[in-house]
């Protein structure tokens, strides 16, 4: 058990000093092939639009099949043969002739068309694309070759899972660790958090600090702003606190003046010199001044009250934001401690399926069986000799095997694609 234990803590070692964009080293090129990886639309993609702050205008669009992409405002956009990024500048510089100011438009791909996997392989059939799919992920994808090399093949893939599963728990672990010093920022009441060195070491990681700088950010801003609220309320009670002072002041004055002038009119009463209707009607008087200043000072009382309740409020908002920072920390903690135990299986499961492979297992497929990709271009289809490591890209066709009518197969597997680009060149 010490032995496994050591082993495991050894490879993790080993992988969490790699940088964590990839485990492997990129695939060569393939002579004659586009070194462009990236990814362009065509007809039937889906993308997720967003236009910010404008939630009516945002939402899933689908490429027609005439390459362009609907807009809310304003005539179709085209889209065909253009990546994500070219197409966000080009929905953006419509949105902003004429429609909006200073739009700022973000175009993530949802659902891109797959890729077919055909040959001698165990299901041969589409296979989603996602980014980065290689030709081994796509074979393994569809239960791996029919040939001698399946053995060799089926163990990659299960090493490519345990690697994809390896990296999945390193980057929710690098989240995790942002998270939490954000949260301890928050629960102390810091002015800025203090994330760990090592997570400013790779561009993911940076990514990742930066979005949860941003949200303790955002969230200091939103309490500020309410305790601003609160300090506005208490400026706005101050004031009529004050009025309600001048007024009583005021009535005071008045009641003196009516009560002194009461009681002269009640001697005179006496004397018989007045009329003693005159000595009733300012008794009333001065009992309506009377009221008007117990009713002043209830007044007055109710307008001191948010000055009184301002302190309390403040360190309730304040305790809040410490209270909900206290328990999302100790949530982090448990699944921080629930992965830290998953990476160390992962990465004995990565040492195990390396040692599995061996030296002799790890022949290359395509020392074996041909492996060729046919791929659309703005010439037609066209058919390359690749490597199990080539990445793919959407509506590529893998071609596992020898396959008989290769030529003929190829214009007709991605009919789709080729008329795309035909209507293209014909385009006025």
């Amino acid at each position: 058990m010490l032995t496994r234990y050591l082993r495991a803590a050894a490879a993790l070692a080993v992988l969490l000093c790699q940088p964590q964009q990839a485990v492997r080293a990129a695939a060569p090129p393939i002579p004659g092939m586009p070194s462009d990886s990236t990814p362009r639309l065509a007809p039937g993609d889906r993308v997720l639009l967003t236009v910010h702050s404008h939630p009516e205008l945002s939402g899933e669009v689908v490429i027609n099949w005439a390459g362009d992409l609907p807009l809310p405002l304003g005539e179709a956009i085209r889209a065909v043969g253009l990546t994500p990024g070219a197409l966000e500048r080009a929905v953006t510089e419509r949105l902003g002739d004429g429609y909006l100011v200073q739009p700022r438009v973000s175009i993530q791909p949802a659902e891109l068309r797959p890729v077919y996997v055909l040959g001698e392989v165990r299901t041969p059939g589409p296979v989603p694309y996602r980014e980065g799919l290689t030709v081994l992920a796509a074979i393994a994808t569809v239960g791996g070759p029919l040939t001698a090399a399946a053995d060799s093949v089926a163990l990659r893939g299960e090493l490519l899972e345990a690697e994809e599963r390896l990296q999945f728990l390193m980057g929710q672990r690098t989240a995790l660790r942002a998270r939490m010093a954000r949260l301890v920022a928050q629960r102390n009441g810091d002015a800025e958090p203090r994330f760990p060195a090592d997570l400013d070491e790779t561009v993911a990681t940076r990514r990742v600090v930066e979005g949860e700088r941003a949200l303790f950010r955002s969230e200091a801003e939103a309490t500020a702003r309410q305790l601003a609220l609160l300090n506005e309320r208490v400026a706005a009670a101050e004031q009529q606190s004050a009025a309600y002072a001048e007024l009583i002041r005021v009535e005071r004055q008045q009641l003196t003046t009516v009560t002194g002038y009461a009681a002269e009119l009640n001697r005179l009463a006496r004397s018989g010199i007045i009329e003693r209707r005159r000595l009733i009607e300012m008794q009333l008087e001065e009992a309506r001044l009377t009221s008007n200043l117990a009713r002043l000072a209830t007044e007055l009382a109710r307008s001191q009250e948010p000055r009184r309740e301002a302190p309390l409020r403040a360190a309730e908002i304040t305790a809040g934001v410490r209270q909900r920072a206290l328990a999302e920390l100790q949530q982090s903690q448990e699944r921080l401690a629930e992965i830290e135990s998953s990476l160390a299986t992962a990465a004995e499961l990565v040492t195990v399926r390396q040692h599995r492979l061996g030296r002799g297992a790890q022949a290359r497929l395509t020392d074996r069986t041909r492996l060729r990709v046919t791929r659309a271009g703005p010439d037609g289809a066209q058919l390359y000799d690749v490597q199990e490591d080539t990445v793919l890209l959407p509506s590529d066709v893998l071609r596992v095997g020898d396959l008989p009518g290769d030529a003929a197969a190829a214009a007709v597997l991605i009919p789709a694609q080729a008329s795309s680009n035909g209507r293209e060149r014909g385009r006025p």
